[in-house]
């Protein structure tokens, strides 16, 4: 937690928040790309849908052309207007 509030302080990351929900992302500059990453949610679905409300419009006007949603399998059954186009792995070693 105090990881996320340091980068939300520093400005590095944006906390939304609505009365049921909550999501933190940030934007990341690519070469030919800047988007808008999605990397914590909680609460309650249409919550977070109606952050993500605000959050399109505001990501344009900061020039990101996507987002990007970090996140469990589960989303995939919720999220029918997004496509899956990476997935990520992990292995404790």
């Amino acid at each position: 937690m105090a990881d996320v509030l340091d980068r939300v302080l520093a400005r590095q990351a944006q906390f939304w928040t609505e009365p049921h929900a909550a999501v933190v992302t940030e934007i990341v500059i690519y070469p030919r790309r800047k988007i808008l990453r999605a990397w914590l949610a909680s609460g309650r679905y249409e919550g977070i849908r109606r952050i993500e409300d605000q959050v399109i419009p505001w990501a344009r006007d900061y020039g990101c052309q996507e987002i990007h949603i970090i996140g469990r399998l589960g989303w995939r059954r919720r999220l029918k207007d997004y496509r899956e186009s990476a997935v990520t792995m992990t292995k404790e070693i």
